[in-house]
């Protein structure tokens, strides 16, 4: 049974009461990287616990989109917040199966990196996890804010290393 989490907008980031931000710097430029965001689900290998899903709507890449993501060995429906090419990519998480949160809001902001003589334009990436923990929930989430780390730079590598492929060819 999935419970009904807050309907949320981007303003929540601001005021989430724990808010989990990391980085990563990505040789692709933003443009790219909104795009691999934006994809339907079967295309985010690259994401380590992302296990499938699926758009419940006709775009996904337009504001309100809802998602079916299963990820962890959980289900959630997702909205989408904010769809802004190669700028930013957000959703809230709308249903899940577990009392993890009141609300869950997750954010992806694309910054272009300047280019060099050595290095073409790039990216960095800033990923921020917001969210009103239940008790149990704010409790465990202390301890796996390191998890959290490591699944996102997980994500961040692979994603950067899909798209190096991509753009050489090899993927």
């Amino acid at each position: 049974m999935s419970r009904t989490m807050e309907a949320v907008g981007l303003d929540f980031i601001e005021r989430a009461p724990l808010q989990l931000t990391f980085h990563a710097d990505m040789a692709a430029p933003p443009d790219r990287v909104y795009a691999a965001l934006a994809d339907e689900l079967d295309t985010w290998t690259w994401f380590p616990t992302l296990t499938g899903g699926r758009t419940l709507s006709e775009r996904r890449e337009e504001v309100g989109a809802r998602c079916e993501v299963h990820i962890g060995g959980l289900t959630a429906i997702e909205t989408i917040l904010a769809a802004e090419p190669g700028r930013r990519w957000a959703y809230r998480v709308t249903e899940l199966p577990i009392p993890l949160a009141s609300a869950l809001v997750e954010d992806w902001v694309l910054t272009p990196v300047r280019a060099s003589s050595t290095r073409p334009l790039g990216t960095h990436l800033t990923y921020t996890f917001a969210l009103d923990p239940r008790p149990l929930a704010a409790y465990l989430t202390t301890f796996s804010a390191a998890s959290i780390a490591a699944v996102f730079g997980k994500a961040a590598s692979n994603l950067d290393r899909v798209l190096a492929d991509q753009a050489t060819g090899v993927g």
